[in-house]
């Protein structure tokens, strides 16, 4: 399903317009998509151009990626329990995250520009952040909420074996 809002215009989903089943959505256009439902569908969202919102009654429960483009924005509103511990977040260049909660909010993975950033419990954000944030990434978000990466990734540093 595309939405496709002009700029000035926006596209709301209650909580009375529930998103299942398999496949996603595209975000397309200058304007906002405001999501205040439960998304249970099991496939690929992706916001190309303009706003797509996250408010305080919205979840991704099922979903395994979210795709930030080049120039668009994506506004996260909601703390807690929003995205499932698999899912992906993948920020264009250009690409931005509000973070415009109070605490955290968990994802899978977090990949930015092409790079998966390390998670196990890493925790990034903006230098305006109110909680504990081991990367500031000015760049990709505002805010003063912090996005937990709680997905595995290799080890850093460097492994040894003593024999």
């Amino acid at each position: 399903m595309t939405f496709a809002p002009a700029a000035g215009q926006s596209i709301q989903l209650t909580a009375t317009a529930t998103a299942s089943g398999s496949g996603g959505f595209i975000k397309e256009g200058e304007g906002l998509l405001w999501l205040s439902n439960v998304n249970t569908f099991t496939g690929q969202a992706r916001i190309d151009a303009g706003t797509c919102t996250i408010s305080s009654a919205c979840t991704f429960p099922q979903s395994t990626n979210l795709l930030v483009g080049a120039g668009a924005v994506l506004d996260v509103q909601r703390a807690g329990q929003t995205f499932n511990s698999n899912f992906w977040l993948k920020v264009a260049a250009n690409g931005k995250v509000q973070l415009n909660f109070e605490g955290e909010v968990e994802v899978g993975h977090l990949v930015i520009n092409g790079y998966e950033y390390p998670g196990r419990g890493r925790r990034y954000g903006s230098s305006s952040s109110t909680s504990e944030v081991d990367a500031v990434k000015d760049d990709f978000f505002s805010g003063t909420g912090v996005l937990k990466v709680v997905g595995p990734r290799g080890p850093d540093g460097t492994v040894m074996s003593l024999l």
